[in-house]
């Protein structure tokens, strides 16, 4: 074990108090995993992670007499999240492994930091840090691993994956991350495992998944993946358009924003014939599954003004209307026209179609026929550019003028 004192920058206001309050019990506490890596790096981490020896009960109930709110979050595995105002710490107790399968875990409380390092998937992860001493802990070189931009498993790479699959999918996105390149000998023992991975549950996968495709680089990653049949074990794909994927990128870009997590998922299915209940399968939200199909609808439609009249019907009635435009975009032959029209239709303000179904029930309309009705009225405005009234349309369905 290598001991370094260095002082770290960590984004936080009361991490140091709860730190401090574990410690004022005679116990031991250091900030692990996330949160010392990336303040290595000065980047801001989203978790802060303390690790105790300290058993959850007794974290909760010294935490509580401090009037922190605790909550039991991972008590299965040692976990209690405390919030003070705005912030959550993740307060985990020391443990080891006793069994691992693949998917699960058997653990039990510990007092070793060393111990509970050993446990961890790579060496940038298996940090500690104690704020009060400024001293860093590492216990597998993870400090001179981090600043060769290299992502090593902890021991024996093989034996790692073997113990959570979930650390094949895990590699490439630390890699997408931190990695200048994938290390050799773990790729070779992620190919190896690769088809135990659908083992893992879907919402593992999905949540493992919705952290990688938003990297920079994950294009490079992706096709990597796909290369070498890991990607193919967890999506149903029977293809992987790394340009497409970059196209869309630069067309997110050219609209000012960054690439929707959605678009890319419509892009990774873009070569297979993926349903809306498959979707919901795999862990998509409804709301995902919906989003993901409507843009994929778009790549089968061939006539560019019927694109066009769709892409206004979009703009009218999502909220959230850009990114199909940008998916559009992929597929176009004139992307420039899609560009030109979001940005016009970005000027307006958004119009109601001054003829609704009251209307067409007033004028004996009913069932079927006042669905076609309404359609019909709604794509002729649309296709006039919201410019004709209501005389002008009722008179589509009417023979006289209102």
């Amino acid at each position: 074990m290598k001991v370094l004192e260095r002082h770290l920058e960590i984004n936080s206001k009361y991490f140091l108090l709860i730190i401090e309050l574990l410690k004022s019990s005679g116990a031991e506490a250091r900030l692990v995993g996330g949160a010392v890596r990336d303040a290595l790096l000065e980047r801001a981490s989203a978790d802060i992670d303390i690790a105790t020896n300290l058993t959850p009960d007794r974290v909760t109930e010294l935490l509580t007499q401090h009037d922190i709110k605790v909550i039991p979050t991972g008590i299965k595995f040692g976990t209690v999240t405390a919030i003070i105002k705005n912030e959550s710490f993740e307060i985990t107790t020391l443990r080891a492994d006793l069994d691992c399968d693949g998917r699960h875990a058997k653990v039990v409380y510990s007092n070793d930091f060393a111990e509970d390092a050993a446990r961890r998937d790579f060496t940038i992860n298996a940090l500690s840090y104690c704020p009060v001493t400024n001293v860093i802990y590492d216990y597998f070189d993870g400090v001179a691993d981090l600043e060769a931009q290299k992502v090593i498993f902890v021991g024996n790479a093989e034996k790692r994956i073997q113990e959570d699959y979930l650390r094949i999918l895990r590699f490439f996105r630390f890699s997408c991350r931190y990695a200048n390149q994938l290390d050799a000998q773990a790729l070779v023992a992620c190919i190896a495992n690769k088809d135990k991975l659908p083992l893992l549950s879907g919402e593992r996968i999905k949540s493992e998944l919705d952290l990688l495709l938003p990297l920079a680089g994950s294009a490079d990653i992706l096709y990597t993946m796909f290369a070498v049949g890991v990607l193919e074990q967890i999506l149903p794909i029977n293809n992987y358009n790394k340009n497409l994927h970059i196209k869309a990128l630069k067309v997110a870009n050219s609209f000012g924003v960054t690439l929707e997590l959605s678009v890319i998922y419509a892009v990774l299915f873009s070569s297979t014939d993926i349903s809306y209940n498959k979707l919901l399968a795999l862990k998509f939200s409804r709301t995902e599954a919906r989003v993901i199909m409507k843009m994929l609808e778009l790549t089968k439609i061939g006539d560019t003004t019927t694109i066009i009249t769709i892409l206004k019907n979009i703009w009218l009635d999502e909220k959230d209307c850009l990114l199909y435009f940008i998916y559009a975009s992929l597929t176009s032959n004139d992307s420039s026209l899609i560009y030109d029209l979001y940005n016009n239709l970005n000027k307006l303000k958004i119009p109601t179609c001054p003829v609704n179904g009251n209307d067409l029930v007033a004028l004996g309309y009913s069932g079927q026929a006042l669905g076609v009705a309404l359609d019909l009225i709604k794509k002729t405005w649309v296709e006039s550019d919201f410019l004709l009234n209501r005389s002008q349309l009722i008179k589509l369905v009417n023979n006289r003028e209102e």
